[in-house]
């Protein structure tokens, strides 16, 4: 039988198609969903705000993130196929790591274990502050907790103790009226936590 020459153009038509159906088959297309929940590793109860960030094998940050809220729940969607780490996080304070979780086209539950830090503080609000700024403080532990503001010169200016405060998470609000009622001038200002042996400090300043 005679054999037919098959055209160049077409071989190298043909050949070209195979090379990108092969590609397209090589490579994957689905993409999954991440959900879970943050809870305090000691108390088991629901953390909120907690921001988890989705990381590479090499821990390259992808833009992916999600915050939990007051159940304690989050969700990361149309994330690619592939292994992740899971960075997990409360302001500026690291709470939670989960390595190597593998995303397919389904969805995966993940319940992260917080470590939360003994004492945390959130930025004050407003931040610069008027006639009152709000401060949110956190306790991981029971016993005595100490607060206070300080200005740039290293005076205390306002102070709240207790000798026996319970854990978790409370607000205050402050008036910008010192120990003796008077109010505090303009200026930066430093509020620092002492509680279970740790110390924290957060900046804010007082507008006119």
């Amino acid at each position: 039988m005679k054999k037919i020459p098959f055209p160049r153009a077409l071989q190298r038509g043909w050949l070209s198609g195979l090379t990108c159906s092969l590609a397209l088959a090589a490579a994957p297309t689905f993409a999954g969903t991440l959900c879970g929940t943050v809870r305090d590793a000691l108390t088991l109860a629901p953390v909120e705000r907690a921001g988890v960030f989705l990381r590479l094998a090499d821990w390259s940050y992808t833009g992916l993130h999600a915050a939990s809220d007051a159940a304690g729940a989050w969700c990361i969607d149309n994330v690619p196929a592939g292994t992740y780490h899971l960075d997990v996080r409360v302001d500026d304070y690291r709470i939670g790591l989960v390595r190597d979780v593998v995303v397919t086209d389904t969805a995966s539950g993940i319940d992260i274990a917080a470590q939360l830090p003994t004492a945390a503080i959130d930025a004050p609000w407003p931040n610069p502050a008027h006639g009152q700024v709000s401060f949110r403080l956190r306790l991981g532990a029971p016993g005595a907790a100490t607060l206070a503001v300080y200005d740039v010169a290293g005076r205390r200016v306002r102070a709240w103790a207790d000798a026996d405060a319970v854990a978790g998470e409370r607000m205050l609000d402050w008036d910008f009226r010192d120990t003796q009622g008077f109010e505090v001038p303009a200026g930066r200002y430093y509020l620092r936590l002492e509680a279970g042996g740790a110390v924290v400090t957060r900046p804010f300043v007082r507008v006119r």
